[in-house]
Formats: structure tokens, C-alpha cells, sequence
């Protein structure tokens, strides 16, 4: 069943997974839109008292999850581990601001994974920000956080993957009660090609993160990864399954790998 009432989104925009494309597209359909320097804190989401027409977005702070407001519908995308994990470092290669960018410079993306290994988890680590108080110390507390993550992934109301960004969007003005808004294609806003990064750079850096899975605790990390974004594919495909009214087939942005490298 689709929404008859108005309600407000909060989109939780886990880094690299299309999130400015998908801000960009729903923005026009609501009256306010509110973040914070472009993170979401619970700060943010208590700034205004909550309205119909409110999005909220950004990348979330500790603990936002707890102070969405009720009756919001609740939202976000994940993308193929190896394509996020080579367009995040991408991203931190050219933005000298970031903490990362001279780890980034000086040992490339194998050796920054490796000396940075929650990177190769990095959608679980942006779940895990929204719902707990503090950040993770080590490996091992990430780990034994994979449950309460994935457990949070299921509550989200509209989830989904970056190939299947237009069909996430649709649901996502269907459960705020616009279910006659007509979306038009998301655009690719954001991507490494549009800073010049040519294809054989990217295929050269997939090649190096599928590598990285002779590692057995890389491995690991790289499989409790692809098994949240597997679910989160899973669950937008089943999604669409349901409704009963036409809707615009998702477009493929680019193929990407859903399960661990072997």
C-alpha cells in the first residue's frame, strides 16, 4: 500500500553510493530540506519541529538514528563493495582537506587498505555511526556490531542499491505519500569520471581490492560488507515485486560485484 499522507524523509547518505544523485532528485518534491554542513546529527534532525514537507539528509553523526522524528519515513542506498571501496578512495585522492588524503597519497589504495582496514567495511561502518553513541576502536567491536547493523538495515524503511537508485527513489516518494510525483532519472552527479579518473584506473583499483581478499581478516571484513549490501539489493528487489502499479525500470549504472571476491 502506498501513503495517502504526507510524511517527511530522512535519508541516511552513506559516502559514494550515489547519495548526492539521490538528494538531488528528491529535493524538488518537498518544501524544506534540512542538514548540517552535510552530515546529519541529532542536532539537525531536532532543529525544526517535524513537518510534512521536511527532508532530511546528510552523512550521519553518532546516534542520529535515535532522534529521527516520528512518522518519518526512512531511507538509504549502498553500492557494490568493490565500486564504493575504489570510488571513496578516489574521492579522498583528490580532496587534500581529508584526513585520508596523505595516507592516501603515499600508500596507494592496497597499502591504504590495509593500514586502514574499516575502510573495506565502510557502509557497515556508516550504519554502525547512526545508531551507536561513540566510534569503533577495533576490528574485533565492529564485528560484534555486525548484528545491531544489520538489525538497524532492516528497519530502515527504503533501501537499496546504486544500480537500482531510480526504483529506491520511486518507493521512497510513494511511502511520504507522493505517489504521484513524477520522478524524472536520477542524474550521476559526483563520479570519479567527472574528475577525470579514466577506466582503465578503475579497473586497475577493482583488480587490487579483489586481491586483498587473500587476507583472511580483510576477507572477512570485505564478505560481512558485501552480505549487508546483498540484503539491502535483496530487499529492494523484492520491494518492487510487490507494488501492483507500473513503475520505471531501475537502470544498471554500472555491473558490480554483490558477493565477496573468490
Amino acid at each position: 500500500m502506498f501513503s495517502q499522507k504526507l510524511r517527511p524523509l530522512v535519508f541516511f547518505h552513506i559516502a559514494k553510493t550515489g547519495g548526492t544523485s539521490a538528494t538531488a532528485t528528491l529535493r524538488p518534491l518537498f518544501g524544506d530540506a534540512v542538514t548540517s554542513d552535510g552530515n546529519l546529527s541529532t542536532t539537525c534532525l531536532a532543529s525544526r519541529p517535524p513537518a510534512d514537507d521536511m527532508l532530511y539528509h546528510g552523512h550521519s553523526e553518532h546516534g542520529a538514528a535515535w532522534a529521527v522524528p516520528r512518522g518519518a519515513v526512512t531511507a538509504t542506498v549502498l553500492r557494490s563493495p568493490e565500486e564504493q571501496a575504489v570510488s571513496n578512495y578516489l574521492h579522498l585522492l583528490r580532496n587534500p582537506h581529508l584526513p585520508l588524503h596523505d595516507g592516501a597519497m603515499r600508500l596507494g589504495f592496497s597499502g591504504l587498505m590495509r593500514a586502514v582496514p574499516f575502510l573495506l567495511a565502510f557502509q557497515a561502518v556508516s550504519l554502525d555511526v547512526a545508531i551507536a553513541m561513540g566510534p569503533l576502536h577495533t576490528l574485533d567491536e565492529l564485528f560484534a556490531r555486525l548484528p545491531a547493523i544489520r538489525r538497524f538495515l532492516n528497519r530502515i524503511d527504503v533501501v537499496g542499491c546504486l544500480d537500482q537508485l531510480d526504483t529506491v527513489l520511486q518507493d521512497a516518494a510513494q511511502r511520504t505519500g507522493r505517489a504521484k510525483a513524477s520522478l524524472p532519472p536520477a542524474p550521476c552527479l559526483n563520479t570519479a569520471t567527472e574528475f577525470g579518473t579514466g577506466q582503465r584506473e578503475v579497473d586497475q583499483l577493482q583488480a587490487e581490492y579483489r586481491a586483498l581478499a587473500a587476507d583472511p581478516l580483510l576477507r572477512r571484513l570485505m564478505e560481512a560488507e558485501a552480505s549487508l549490501v546483498a540484503r539491502a539489493h535483496a530487499r529492494c528487489a523484492s520491494r518492487l515485486k510487490s507494488w501492483v502499479l507500473p513503475v520505471r525500470a531501475s537502470r544498471t549504472w554500472r555491473p558490480g560485484t554483490l558477493q565477496a571476491p573468490g
